[in-house]
C-alpha cells in the first residue's frame, strides 16, 4: 500500500511501471502481481504485462500476447487481455516471440503498442525479465517509473547499484 500511495503522489502519474529484479536470480512476478492487485483493489483500471506464458497457454498454442501486437501494429491490444479474479485487473501475456518478431521489441514500439490502454486510463505494470534478459532494456525504457526488487541480504550491492545506473539512464527516472 505504502508503494502504490507513493507513485500515485507522483506528478506526472506513471502511466507505465515496470517492476524488476536488480540482480539475474531474484524474480519480480510476485512483487508485479501484488503492485497491480494493490491499484485494482484501490479503483484503478490495471493491466498487469507477465513476462512468460501460463504453461496452459503453451499447451494448447494460444499464445497470442504483446509479441503479436509489437509485430502486427493494426492489431488492437485490447483484444489479447485476459480477464483475472479481480474485477479491475487484467492480464497481457508476452507470447510468442519469435526472432523476428522480437526484433520489435523496442521501447518505442512498446510505448506505442500499450498506449490504447493508458489513453483509457489504465496503469500497466510490467513484469521485467531478469537483469540478465537482453529484452529487458526495452521494457525499462518504455516505462514512466522503474521498480526494482532487492532483496535483503541476497540482493549484492553491486547488482543494484548497476540497476540504478540503468534505470536512471532512461530518462533520468529512478
Amino acid at each position: 500500500r505504502r508503494l502504490r500511495a507513493a507513485i500515485l503522489e507522483l506528478n506526472p502519474r506513471p502511466k507505465i511501471i515496470t517492476v524488476g529484479p536488480a540482480d539475474s536470480v531474484t524474480s519480480s512476478a510476485d512483487v508485479a502481481e501484488a503492485v497491480a492487485h494493490s491499484f485494482a483493489r484501490a479503483g484503478h483500471p490495471v493491466v498487469l504485462l507477465r513476462h512468460e506464458i501460463d504453461t496452459d497457454q503453451a499447451t494448447t498454442g494460444d499464445e497470442r500476447g504483446l509479441a503479436h501486437a509489437l509485430f502486427y501494429e493494426r492489431l488492437n491490444v485490447r483484444e489479447l487481455l485476459r480477464p483475472s479474479a479481480e474485477p479491475l485487473l487484467s492480464v497481457l501475456v508476452e507470447g510468442g516471440f519469435t526472432a523476428e518478431s522480437r526484433e520489435f521489441l523496442t521501447a518505442d514500439r512498446l510505448r506505442l503498442a500499450l498506449k490504447p490502454l493508458t489513453d483509457e486510463g489504465h496503469i500497466v505494470v510490467i513484469e521485467a525479465p531478469a537483469a540478465d534478459n537482453t529484452d529487458r532494456d526495452a521494457y525499462l525504457g518504455a516505462a514512466d517509473l522503474d521498480v526494482l526488487v532487492l532483496i535483503a541480504a541476497q540482493t549484492r550491492r553491486r547488482d543494484s547499484e548497476r540497476m540504478v545506473r540503468v534505470a536512471a539512464s532512461h530518462t533520468g527516472k529512478y
